[in-house]
């Protein structure tokens, strides 16, 4: 017999995530948003918000290098996505060679 968290639940969890997480992407205000994720402790939060996509894009990847540069390593180092006024993804993936 399985124990654990029920099917049902970690879906409802899982929608209930995705639902926050495009909230946090937007942006009322016609801000480009800087969205940081805490890889070590699975956390994210608003970094910045910004007048225009390439400040935005800038400071996210300044934010994820750094980031990489101080973690003990890369796969658990903060990463910084930035987002247009819509939620749409635009960068920040330094390493992939954007």
């Amino acid at each position: 017999e399985e124990t654990g968290t029920p099917l049902a639940q970690i879906r409802n969890d899982l929608r209930q995530n995705t639902e926050r997480v495009s909230v946090l992407r937007k942006s009322s205000g016609g801000k480009f948003k800087v969205i940081g994720v805490d890889k070590f402790d699975n956390t994210d939060f608003v970094f910045g918000e910004y007048d225009d996509a390439e400040t935005a894009l800038k400071v996210a990847r300044l934010e994820t290098t750094a980031a990489r540069q101080s973690a003990s390593d890369y796969s658990i180092a903060t990463v910084y996505y930035a987002y247009n006024p819509d939620g749409k993804y635009l960068g920040g993936d330094v390493w992939k060679g954007e």
